[in-house]
């Protein structure tokens, strides 16, 4: 048995030998490529020159206005406390999830939120275009109540 054992303890120094070499090879290409970075001298006007976003069109604002409109929607949602999830976690949550807190509360992504509910907007007023103007709306929860009115005040 110590037999066995010493060849396979030189395999294993045979291996770790070998990644050793492997790892001193990359580290010197990944030296050589990062002196060669630093080589040429750096002429700051030129880099700022390169860097003037006056010549560029003014279609940024529309963009901006998008972002707005993004940024403006998350912060809605923050402040009604969509982004609150739960300590527990189903297995078809688990997709909508965006990370867990430090107190163990799962904290629901707001994309995918918005998402959500921008279908399911258009599958309502899919009903209102084929001319039905009722909608049951229900929730087995308690605290689904008072969403379910105000759905129902917003609704007609």
């Amino acid at each position: 048995m110590a037999k066995k054992k010493k060849k396979s303890e030189t395999t294993e120094n045979s291996e770790t030998e070998e990644e050793i070499i492997e790892k001193e090879v990359l580290r010197t290409d990944f030296e050589k490529e990062f002196e060669e970075d630093f080589e040429d001298e750096l002429d700051l006007e030129e880099e700022l020159e390169l860097l003037d976003t006056d010549d560029m069109d003014t279609e940024v604002g529309d963009i901006d206005k998008l972002v707005d409109k993004d940024e403006e929607k998350k912060q809605m949602y923050l402040s009604c406390g969509i982004h609150i999830g739960t300590k527990l976690l189903s297995g078809d949550a688990r997709r909508f999830i965006y990370r867990q807190t430090n107190y163990g509360l799962y904290v629901i992504d707001l994309t995918q939120t918005d998402e959500r509910l921008m279908t399911a907007a258009k599958f309502l007023s899919k009903y209102v275009e084929e001319g039905s103007d009722k909608v049951i709306v229900s929730s087995v929860r308690r605290y689904g109540k008072e969403p379910v009115k105000q759905f129902c005040k917003v609704l007609g």
